[in-house]
């Protein structure tokens, strides 16, 4: 939180959710859409690499074309 406090203003235009986290979803190449990442006011919006895999084979079976979920990597913690 200390570092986060150091950082805290020095973005404007951004929100700032957290700055240390053990996974990051991110996309290889620019996409033209978005993620809802807290879709209900029960979700915490953490994502588990089990509902990242759900989400991806769902999108695969319903766009098979590779440009459409092919972009998206999970990097560091899987669990």
């Amino acid at each position: 939180m200390r570092l986060q406090h150091c950082y805290y203003g020095q973005f404007t235009g951004l929100d700032m959710i957290h700055l240390a986290t053990h996974g990051i979803l991110d996309e290889i190449w620019g996409l033209g859409s978005a993620i809802a990442l807290a879709p209900s006011n029960n979700d915490n919006g953490l994502l588990t690499a089990d509902e990242i895999l759900t989400a991806m084979l769902t999108t695969m079976a319903k766009h098979p074309h590779p440009r459409d979920w092919a972009a998206f990597t999970l990097i560091g913690e899987a669990k």
